[in-house]
């Protein structure tokens, strides 16, 4: 009878853990404040994060914004941006999966801006100049 009750209580716990495991934790967008100049939407897969027409301090600010919360920003997109130089550390400690940088006048990215973003993901990242 014990072991009946025991095999049973290891099932019942068996199944609460692989429970745990396929939950997904619901993303949420920080405030608009945390993140302008940039916009966030929520997608099945993470965050949307959208930086668009604005310059090096405005993306600074933004990633400051976002550091130290727990979020998986699935896509980072900066766009049509005065961004001459991706900065060192920029991304440190953002859990970035695609980075997509298009139209923002990049010409110097520092060695250590993309290392931290990696973390043995293989982050796809696309960038793409055009100064038309």
């Amino acid at each position: 009878m014990a072991r009946v009750r025991m095999v049973r209580w290891a099932w019942a716990v068996l199944a609460g853990l692989c429970a745990l495991a396929t939950c997904e934790v619901q993303q949420h967008c920080p405030s608009r404040l945390e993140i302008a100049p940039c916009t966030c939407q929520v997608k099945k897969n993470g965050l949307d994060i959208l930086c668009e027409s604005t310059n090096q301090t405005g993306i600074n600010d933004a990633m400051g914004g976002l550091k130290g919360k727990p979020l998986v920003i699935f896509y980072l997109k900066l766009r049509h941006n005065n961004l001459r130089k991706l900065t060192a550390f920029v991304f440190l400690g953002l859990d970035i999966r695609h980075l997509t940088i298009h139209n923002s006048s990049l010409s110097v990215v520092e060695e250590a801006s993309l290392s931290s973003i990696d973390n043995g993901t293989n982050t796809p990242r696309h960038f793409r100049n055009s100064n038309r």
